[in-house]
């Protein structure tokens, strides 16, 4: 469990949910050709579509994922074809929604609480078949608790 601040720990609210968020990709398709545009292999969805606020984007590439300060996040990556292995390598992001504590964990799954409130664009970056990168650039918008 992460250190907070005073003012992330003012913050947090009294929210405190985990939303999964679950990563569909065309490890096929990106096989391929991994220029090929993140809307025609990325798939998105989080447990949040009716949340308050809800995420929008579902099924996308560019999920929106609503939460609340104090909220856990959990992303969790999955091969649409079968067996093709797929890994996180990175994820990058600029903002306060995270405050000093980044998502972080292990190939198919990060974590992260979420500490403030913002809206930020985060950077997730992939590898399928233990060589080809992939990266894209879905959103989190964190409002504070009712």
């Amino acid at each position: 469990m992460p250190v907070f601040s005073p003012r992330e720990k003012q913050a947090r609210g009294a929210s405190n949910r985990t939303i999964h968020i679950a990563i569909m990709v065309d490890t096929q398709a990106i096989l391929r050709n991994n220029n090929i545009a993140a809307n025609n292999v990325i798939f998105m969805v989080d447990d949040n579509g009716n949340g308050t606020p809800a995420s929008t984007g579902e099924g996308g590439f560019e999920l929106h994922t609503a939460c609340n300060p104090g909220d856990q996040i959990s992303w969790k990556v999955f091969s649409i074809n079968g067996n093709d292995s797929i890994i996180f390598t990175d994820f990058r992001y600029q903002g306060n929604v995270f405050g000093d504590h980044p998502p972080s964990g292990v190939k198919s799954e990060y974590l992260a609480t979420v500490v403030s409130t913002g809206t930020e664009t985060y950077q997730v970056s992939i590898k399928i078949a233990g060589s080809v990168a992939y990266t894209w650039d879905p959103f989190i918008t964190s409002v504070a608790a009712s």
